[in-house]
């Protein structure tokens, strides 16, 4: 029992130590898994229409570079 009143001290951490010890559940990270998952999902959309519009847009830049480079 003095751990467990060692680990109470430490602050948030150590609450989310005693929980788990105790068998219970801690939900002090769920937002920053929450934050994770949205961002690697945002990722993997800027991938894939990167792959989808990639070849459109590198014609694009190209025509724009060819029209600059004429026009100086």
């Amino acid at each position: 029992m003095q751990l467990v009143g060692a680990v109470t001290t430490i602050g948030i951490r150590g609450r989310a130590l005693v929980d788990w010890l105790r068998g219970g559940r801690s939900d002090d990270g769920q937002g920053l898994v929450e934050y994770a998952l949205i961002l690697t999902f945002v990722a993997i959309a800027v991938l894939v229409a990167l792959q989808f519009f990639g070849q459109h847009l590198t014609s694009t830049y190209t025509n724009i570079s060819n029209g600059i480079a004429q026009a100086s």
